[in-house]
């Protein structure tokens, strides 16, 4: 699936959430200090959102050559980038493996995903950091639309990958004592 097809997709299904932690809805994990929050999965979901339109703009900036407007668009999607995984792991990734812990395949499939996020959060970095510096070069003028294109797909393919196996995963605590 394109990026651009996944985000219209996506964007038809969107809801605003609300993203405030403070909320007396969370619960702790048994024998942790850990808290469920019942919006988090909403609240990544958006994120991901968030993240495929500042993406999208940065392919319409590219298209109508407006370099200084991709510029900002590479800071915005790098911050949004680093909080989202930021989320992740404070909320999520550590949750899980404290509440699944008699589940070796799950436990696998959070610290392959974990890892791979980690990875994929440095390349794109390293990708946004080299076309960042204004003016471009001639080889990064003609590199930037293959790279552009291809950490494009990476990022559809992690989301839906997220969405798909990992989110399902994040349940209310008492989901797992009954496991």
């Amino acid at each position: 699936m394109g990026l651009l097809t996944f985000f219209s997709r996506s964007k038809a299904q969107k809801k605003v959430v609300n993203d405030n932690t403070e909320s007396a809805n969370f619960t702790p994990l048994p024998g942790t200090e850990l808290n469920f929050y019942p919006d988090l999965i909403e609240n990544l979901k958006d994120d991901h959102q968030h993240l495929l339109a500042i993406y999208t703009k940065m392919g319409e900036a590219l298209e109508n050559e407006n370099f200084n407007q991709l510029a900002e668009l590479f800071t915005q999607f790098k911050v949004q980038l680093h909080r989202h995984i930021l989320k992740e792991n404070l909320k999520l990734y550590i949750y899980l493996t404290h509440a699944i812990t008699n589940d070796q395949k799950s436990l696998d499939t959070i610290r392959e995903l974990k890892s791979e996020m980690q990875k994929i959060g440095r390349a794109v970095n390293k990708f946004l950091e080299h076309y960042s510096q204004m003016p471009w070069t001639e080889e990064q003028k003609n590199s930037f639309p293959e790279e552009f294109n291809t950490t494009g797909s990476i990022l559809v393919d992690r989301i839906e990958r997220e969405e798909k196996n990992l989110y399902p995963l994040y349940l209310h605590p008492e989901a797992y004592i009954s496991k």
